[in-house]
């Protein structure tokens, strides 16, 4: 119970913001209530970012395991959960990523929509927003409410941090329309053309790289079965690997080329992905 205690206490640390940052951005209003205070705590805990999330897992389970084995098992298992923490904050952001540019093309279309009927874009662009859920409503409920005030609608598109892509080529299409005055529904228009183009691309690249995704999961996991094997044929491998000093070793070399096996895997294909 101490270990696990402690292993908390330090990934707490670990994820807390520093200095500055946690200065500016736990300051709340007395007026806020309570779901505004739990959606900065969840931008806080989203904003520590991943390297140290992975870091404070990797420290809290190698604290939780020194007491029980010894420091070398408890190193090669506290890296493997690092490594799944790394893989799922991973396939979180690329779901959150995927979610934020389904739902930046579909707003585009509808804002274009919006305008051909008619309304004017600081109009058109909150009644998009409204019937927006997900990551991107604030992003746009902001930018209405700047180009009603006659600001500048562009650079808030610009600077969300959700839908990037999408977002910054809704920016350039809005500062276009309003430098040159031309129609923003017909450059809208072609924007619609463009990023579902580019949609129909994700989506094959990603059916061509889900092979090749899938190998690797299951090379990793591979070690493991052997180890479900062994022990399901009355041998006792984990008691070799965590008791004895050549299997420790063992369990560190396998433990590390895994790891490395995986991330040079996941950034392959992440830079075929780019």
């Amino acid at each position: 119970m101490t270990a696990l205690v402690a292993a908390l206490c330090a990934a707490a640390v670990l994820c807390l913001p520093t200095g500055s940052q946690a200065r500016t951005r736990l300051v709340l209003g007395p007026a806020q209530d309570e779901r505004r205070i739990l959606r900065r705590l969840r931008e806080l805990v989203i904003r520590a970012g991943r390297r140290r999330c992975v870091t404070a897992g990797t420290a809290g389970t190698l604290v939780a395991l020194l007491g029980a084995i010894p420091v070398l098992a408890a190193v090669a298992l506290s890296t493997v959960a690092g490594l799944g923490i790394h893989l799922a904050w991973t396939a979180r952001a690329r779901r959150r990523r995927r979610v934020a540019e389904e739902a930046s093309v579909d707003c585009v279309a509808a804002l274009a929509a919006e305008l051909r009927a008619g309304r004017p874009p600081p109009i058109a662009l909150a009644t998009v927003a409204e019937h927006t859920a997900g990551v991107l409503r604030g992003p746009l409920a902001e930018a209405a409410r700047i180009a009603a005030l006659g600001g500048d609608t562009a650079s808030v598109l610009r600077a969300a941090d959700v839908g990037a892509g999408e977002l910054r080529r809704l920016a350039a299409a809005w500062q276009l329309s309003v430098s040159s005055g031309c129609s923003l529904a017909g450059v809208l228009d072609a924007v619609d053309a463009d990023l579902r183009a580019r949609r129909q691309v994700r989506r094959l690249l990603a059916g061509l790289l889900s092979g090749p995704r899938s190998t690797a999961g299951l090379l990793a996991l591979l070690p493991g079965l052997g180890l479900a094997m062994g022990a399901a044929l009355g041998a006792d491998p984990l008691h070799v690997l965590i008791r004895t000093g050549p299997g420790q070793l063992a369990l560190v070399a396998g433990v590390g080329l895994d790891v490395a096996g995986v991330l040079w895997t996941a950034r392959l294909v992440r830079s075929a992905e780019e």
